[in-house]
């Protein structure tokens, strides 16, 4: 939706699958702990592609009420 290249896409994929097995694989309390600020920055990343969208691609660019209801439907 966003029109995000390859690359972003794949390491944004890929650091959340890294995010979530951590919350499966380490069991500890401080784990978890980092395992947290690990989902916030993530969490933060997906947050600015909106921003992302509006700096590459303009004001005028964005997706429309109806591609978002085709996407929803």
């Amino acid at each position: 939706m966003w029109q995000l290249d390859y690359v972003c896409a794949t390491a944004f994929i890929a650091y959340g699958s890294i995010v979530g097995a951590r919350f499966i694989l380490y069991r500890t309390v401080e784990a978890d702990k980092m395992s947290c600020k690990y989902y916030s920055m993530w969490l933060c990343l997906h947050h600015l592609f909106p921003a992302y969208w509006h700096y590459f691609h303009g004001v005028n660019d964005y997706p429309t009420i109806d591609l978002l209801d085709k996407l929803l439907a």
